[in-house]
C-alpha cells in the first residue's frame, strides 16, 4: 500500500512513495507485503522490463531483530544489496545498539537465509565503538537435515592397533 504510486510506461519504471500525515506531520511509510513479511520503506521504484526494484528507507522484521537500510538493490528474488544498513535487536524506534553496516548481502535462498556483510561496525547510544568487523557470514537455514546413526559395519575403522576400533560405544552421526 502506498499513498502515491506512479508508473513511467516508456521507462517501464512503477513508484511508490509515501505522504506526510497532516494531522500528526508523521511520515506514513508505504507498505510491501511479501508472504509473511512486511517491508516499510520511504520509497520504492521498480523497473517492470529487467523485474529489478531500489528500495530506500527500509525497516523490516527480521527473526527477533529488526533491519534498517537507506538502500537495497533487489537484483532477484533471492538476492538483496543493502547499503547503509543496521541491524539491532532494540525494540525502541530509535534503537539503543546496532550493528552499522556499510553493505551487506542478504539471500533469501529456497533452503537458507544468509546474510554476507562488509564493514562494519557496533553503534551503542549513537557512539561509534572502535570495533570494527571487516567482514561477516550469518545464515540459517530452512529446515533440519536427518540424522542417522551409524551402524557398525559403516564405522570408520582406525587400525590394528586402535583398542576402540569396531566397538559399539563409539557409533557417531552422520548427516543424511
Amino acid at each position: 500500500t502506498a499513498d502515491f504510486i506512479t508508473m513511467d510506461v516508456d521507462g517501464d519504471l512503477i513508484s511508490a512513495y509515501g505522504s506526510v500525515d497532516t494531522l500528526t506531520g508523521k511520515y506514513k511509510m508505504p507498505v510491501f507485503k511479501e508472504g509473511e513479511t512486511d517491508y516499510n520503506m520511504d520509497s520504492i521504484i521498480y523497473n517492470t522490463k529487467t523485474e529489478m526494484s531500489t528500495i530506500h528507507g527500509v525497516l523490516t522484521k527480521e527473526g527477533e531483530g529488526t533491519l534498517r537500510a537507506r538502500k537495497i538493490k533487489k537484483a532477484d528474488d533471492e538476492i538483496y544489496n543493502i547499503a547503509g544498513g543496521t541491524f539491532t535487536t532494540c525494540d525502541a524506534d530509535h534503537p539503543h545498539f546496532y550493528l552499522a553496516m556499510t553493505k551487506a548481502q542478504y539471500v533469501n535462498g529456497k533452503n537458507t537465509k544468509k546474510m554476507i556483510i562488509g564493514p562494519s561496525y557496533m553503534v551503542l547510544e549513537d557512539v561509534p565503538l572502535p570495533i570494527g568487523v571487516p567482514f561477516g557470514f550469518y545464515g540459517q537455514r530452512h529446515h533440519r537435515g536427518a540424522v542417522r546413526l551409524l551402524s557398525h559395519d559403516e564405522q570408520p575403522q582406525l587400525g590394528g592397533d586402535n583398542p576402540h576400533s569396531g566397538r559399539r560405544e563409539h557409533q557417531g552421526f552422520l548427516p543424511a
